[in-house]
């Protein structure tokens, strides 16, 4: 357990929860429920920078995230992938994970020690990406709040920065107006 300001950033996301709710309807008297479980797939990674790389959205081919029945045809994504977010082999470090959501039950991110906080070792754009790839999927609601802090607190730098630099900058003036 540690504090900010001791040197370490992170991405928190153990306050989110997901639920998938699903319709159900009576029919002689019997409640039928109208759906499933449905997964529910989850990537984060760090942006590429470097000359070679790609923007990001261009690891997707067409922007298409989700592999379907037509990606398969077409070679994009696997077959094992269906209904599934598609994770770019050549995103470097990327965190991926899916949860398996029952019909109206919550899920907590924060029942699962993988998904709670995520240490951030390099500053950085990071990309969160969230999905539910499959067509027959009932609604999911996500709720919650995403924390990052970096190794200061939630003090960003520039009101750090910026009043010593306004500072440095008035006495640097002040020399010249005088002269």
């Amino acid at each position: 357990n540690w504090s900010p300001g001791e040197g370490r950033s992170y991405i928190d996301l153990s306050d989110l929860a997901l639920l998938a709710t699903c319709e159900s309807k009576i029919e002689n008297g019997e409640e039928t429920s109208l759906c499933g479980t449905s997964n529910f797939d989850i990537l984060l990674f760090k942006e590429p920078s470097g000359a070679e790389d790609k923007y990001w959205q261009d690891y997707w081919e067409g922007h298409q995230f989700c592999c379907t029945a037509s990606a398969v045809d077409s070679g994009y994504c696997d077959r094992s992938q269906v209904n599934k977010l598609i994770v770019p082999s050549e995103l470097p470090e990327a965190f991926s994970t899916n949860f398996i959501l029952k019909p109206n039950e919550v899920v907590k991110f924060s029942d699962d020690p993988m998904m709670t906080r995520h240490t951030i070792l390099e500053s950085g754009v990071y990309i969160l990406m969230m999905a539910s790839c499959d067509e027959s999927s009932p609604d999911i609601t996500l709720g919650g709040q995403i924390e990052s802090m970096d190794p200061y607190g939630y003090v960003f730098c520039y009101t750090i920065v910026l009043p010593s630099y306004s500072s440095l900058a008035s006495l640097s003036l002040i020399p010249s107006i005088a002269a």
